[in-house]
């Protein structure tokens, strides 16, 4: 709770301050354009920009703010760097020991089940509604790693994958076929989703302006299950992004 308070804070610190520096850079240009002698005195309001002690407070604002925004980026990784995965139901496994991270191991305990991951109302029971994951609660790569593994986990095999990644708006390429998927060198299978960033936005966060803006930068993302050598078991998810 702490670190929520301390996130949104920072953020209305930031906007608010952002705020009254555009508000006071008009108002400084309006008076600017309706006198001659100001603009004798200055060729541009900017000029004079530093020496408005509102100016001054409100870059104040946008400072504090972005130092209480990356705090709790801070101390949350500090926190979660030191907690074990908590695996949940079903069991969350990670393929690569390097990508274990405050993220996801955070992630691991904020949606230790399948139910967790769904939208309100949806019942994890029910075969059909393992499809509604509640991609409003996804705000990082380790939630959408670890909830799209424990729902497609129960969704089934992989000839069953392509359709629960195209439900979550994934491509899955047209050569995939449910009979005779990809096969990875050690036996194993997989199937590959993507997302177009460029075309489509990101995927996650679906809220929060500084938060998209900065999943906006990578022009793909792309999603890659690993199952067993039977397909009946999905084994590992990760996710990747596409950069120039």
């Amino acid at each position: 709770m702490a670190l929520l308070l301390g996130a949104s804070m920072g953020l209305s610190y930031i906007l608010l301050g952002a705020f009254l520096v555009l508000a006071s850079l008009g108002l400084m240009t309006l008076r600017w354009m309706k006198s001659p002698k100001i603009k004798q005195e200055y060729l541009w309001p900017p000029h004079s920009f530093w020496n408005a002690k509102l100016h001054k407070k409100a870059i104040a604002l946008c400072v504090l703010g972005v130092f209480l925004y990356f705090l709790k980026s801070l101390v949350a990784a500090l926190y979660f760097s030191a907690m074990p995965l908590n695996t949940g139901q079903p069991e969350f496994r990670l393929q690569f020991a390097h990508r274990m991270n405050s993220d996801v191991v955070r992630a691991s305990y904020r949606f230790p089940d399948t139910q967790s991951c769904l939208e309100a109302g949806a019942d994890a029971g029910n075969h059909e509604e393992l499809l509604r994951m509640d991609w409003d609660m996804i705000s990082t790569t380790g939630d959408a790693k670890v909830c799209m593994f424990r729902l497609l986990h129960e969704w089934g095999g992989v000839a069953d994958a392509a359709s629960w990644l195209e439900a979550q708006g994934f491509r899955v390429s047209e050569t995939f076929s449910s009979n005779k998927p990809y096969e990875n060198r050690d036996g194993t299978l997989r199937v590959d989703g993507g997302w177009s960033i460029k075309r489509n936005g990101p995927r996650l966060p679906t809220s929060g302006v500084l938060a998209r803006i900065r999943k906006a930068v990578p022009y793909g993302m792309g999603v890659r299950a690993t199952f067993s050598e039977d397909g009946r078991e999905l084994l590992y998810l990760n996710i990747d992004y596409s950069t120039l």
